[in-house]
């Protein structure tokens, strides 16, 4: 094995094109990505391998847009729970109503509760921890770094790399108890370090290098290729003709463009299934009378760089909600580009917004006790984002019930859909509680 750290042949390959890095950069992380696609896909060996292998051609196709100081463990734990997630709910709906559990097989036979409890809800868990926290828990456990070598990437000592370990694994721990998963600290510990990375199948690792790498090559030749078919006047002849459609194309799309047909069903928090909680829709929304004038340019950031501060109060007792996940998505037409923002103690979030090119904005809060609360603006309509906006929560509704068949007999492990609509009369915008599935 090379002995050249990441960072090195993520910069031979996105520098110089080098195969040989990608195909180690695979090698090192191929685990990593099958063992968590594994459990997100319920224990299916081949659905786990193809995540594994889009995983990675995305990775090829979007390494030179990287920033320079990737924790590159984190981007692909990240982003192979949002492949997983897409590719699950693909084959729910070609299923159609056929939801089975599937259990999970690659486990020890000697760690049923691990199998059975942590495994579909570590990742999901992983995932929601925060930035400093999240990788931590992947360096530690997942890329297997011991105190020394972790607190030389957090740029801390041995001491206090393990007390973030530590703190990272009581916050985890946290959330797999909302969840119903209850072990201690030290139990956590033992199954991540056990069963967070699984061995891929063997020759998985040059399989996928080597179509990922392929397919990359192959669409940088086909662009390539093209614009070499072109003399100078044809290249002038073919971009009028595609400005000319695409204002044809533009005009026609925003005359049936509805709020709704706008925006595809989104991800379920880019994560997979969550609690189920419901938004009390019954009456209208708290908002504030805050002017809403657009944000002005901020010193040190670039010119199209903007900051919206979030004021995040429980409605019922005005006091901040500290801590709030806030999911960042900004539509240019029909590309959206997402990002997460986490609130401080004092319920105050700073989001950044490149609006050069903005033509929608939407902010979601998620956090648990409180039901998802979505800001949304229309750019192209004309509408301003303000520069502070006070969002104020409304505490959740819990649901609950039975899912029986059609002769009134339980259904074990039922997954359960949930896609709340506000009442039209009850919106006040921006703010409202319509969101897609959870």
């Amino acid at each position: 094995m090379s002995t050249k750290d990441t960072g090195e042949l993520l910069r031979a390959f996105t520098g110089k094109g080098s195969e040989d890095a990608f195909q180690e950069l695979v090698a090192r992380y191929i685990d990593l990505v099958y063992s968590v696609a594994l459990r997100r896909v319920g224990g299916n060996a081949h659905q786990a391998q193809d995540v594994a292998q889009t995983v990675f051609i995305d990775f090829a196709g979007k390494a030179r847009s990287l920033s320079s100081g990737v924790q590159l463990g984190g981007w692909l734990h990240r982003h192979t729970c949002f492949v997983a997630g897409n590719f699950t709910r693909t084959e729910r709906r070609r299923q159609a109503r056929e939801q089975v559990a599937v259990q999970m097989n690659t486990l020890s036979e000697t760690h049923d509760a691990c199998r059975n409890d942590v495994a579909p809800a570590l990742d999901d868990a992983v995932d929601q921890l925060d930035d400093v926290d999240r990788t931590a828990v992947i360096l530690r456990f997942y890329e297997q770094y011991d105190l020394r070598r972790l607190g030389a990437a957090l740029g801390v000592g041995e001491d206090a790399a393990q007390k973030r370990v530590s703190r990272a694994l009581d916050k985890l721990r946290e959330l797999l108890v909302r969840r119903g998963v209850t072990l201690s600290a030290a139990a956590l510990a033992s199954v991540l370090a056990s069963h967070a990375v699984l061995a891929a199948p063997l020759g998985l690792a040059q399989v996928v290098a080597r179509k990922s790498f392929a397919k990359a090559a192959a669409g940088a030749g086909v662009i390539a290729g093209l614009l070499g078919l072109f003399t100078p006047t044809a290249m002038k002849v073919g971009f009028c003709v595609l400005v000319l459609v695409a204002a044809i194309a533009t005009v026609k799309w925003r005359q049936g463009h509805s709020h709704t047909a706008n925006h595809p069903e989104l991800p379920l928090n880019e994560a997979g299934v969550g609690q189920i909680r419901a938004a009390n829709t019954t009456g209208p929304v708290s908002l504030t009378n805050e002017p809403t004038i657009v944000t002005e340019a901020v010193e040190g950031l670039p010119a199209n760089v903007e900051i919206i501060r979030l004021t995040i109060l429980a409605a019922d007792s005005g006091k901040p909600v500290p801590s709030v996940l806030v999911d960042y998505r900004g539509w240019v037409g029909k590309k959206f580009t997402g990002k997460k923002f986490t609130g401080n103690r004092d319920g105050i979030c700073d989001v950044t917004v490149s609006r050069e090119t903005l033509t929608d904005l939407q902010l979601t809060t998620r956090t648990d006790g409180f039901a998802d609360t979505r800001l949304f603006w229309r750019l192209d309509r004309g509408e301003r984002i303000p520069t502070n906006y006070t969002v104020r929560l409304d505490r959740s509704v819990s649901i609950s019930g039975r899912v029986v068949d059609a002769d009134n007999q339980p259904v074990e492990d039922a997954k359960v859909g949930f896609n709340p609509e506000a009442e039209p009369a009850s919106e006040t915008p921006p703010q409202d509680h319509k969101f897609t599935w959870i």
